[in-house]
């Protein structure tokens, strides 16, 4: 039998949902649901927690980072100490062989030569020979015209301990001049010292 319904649509009994529909729009309203029970929760429970923890390592990192800073400076501060502590203690030690130098360099000299005075110059600039140390220059007055004091002179120092410390002795040019009518030769005698730590070698000096 056929039935027809004349109402109009709006008034008509409307159909229920099947239930598969019905089912799926249920789940989806319980994942809804559980997205924001898991947002709310993690909004008020483990995003405090997580910035809580963010903002203890962000301190520990600054105060690790104050202390090695810190470190950092006493460490330069040490290493400043060492190197001031090793250049007072090479000055002290080269002001003792300077002092013992010297004393050598005034017991060579001979009763007929008179140091009028004696000066140091430390190497300056590099040299061709990086052997070669420090200059010791002596202003000498013979006291006799004789120019064979001179060359004793040079044999003296030759001869002496001090020669193993003496690297190269060049000529000494002299000028013949008058102290009190009297006449006398008037030289600067040079005497070029080994670098330290040079590996000295046998040569021959220019008498």
């Amino acid at each position: 039998m056929i039935q027809i319904n004349l109402l109009p649509k709006e008034l008509r009994r409307s159909e229920p949902t099947p239930w598969p529909k019905l089912l799926a729009l249920l789940a989806s309203l319980i994942v809804i649901l559980s997205v924001g029970l898991i947002m709310i929760y993690y909004r008020f429970n483990v995003l405090p927690t997580v910035l809580l923890e963010r903002d203890s390592t962000k301190e520990e990192m600054q105060g690790l980072q104050e202390r090695a800073k810190e470190a950092d400076e006493l460490e330069k501060e040490i290493k400043d100490f060492e190197m001031r502590e090793k250049t007072i203690l090479e000055i002290r030690r080269d002001r003792w062989l300077w002092a013992k130098k010297l004393d050598q360099i005034v017991d060579i000299v001979p009763a007929y030569i008179q140091l009028e005075s004696l000066s140091v110059k430390e190497t300056q600039g590099r040299r061709r020979n990086q052997d070669m140390g420090p200059t010791i220059e002596m202003d000498c007055l013979s006291k006799s015209a004789d120019e064979r004091n001179i060359a004793k002179f040079r044999r003296r120092i030759i001869n002496s301990p001090l020669w193993e410390d003496i690297n190269d002795m060049p000529e000494w040019p002299y000028a013949l001049e008058y102290v009190d009518d009297k006449p006398v030769l008037k030289f600067k005698a040079v005497l070029v010292l080994w670098a330290k730590g040079a590996k000295k070698t046998t040569r021959t000096a220019r008498r």
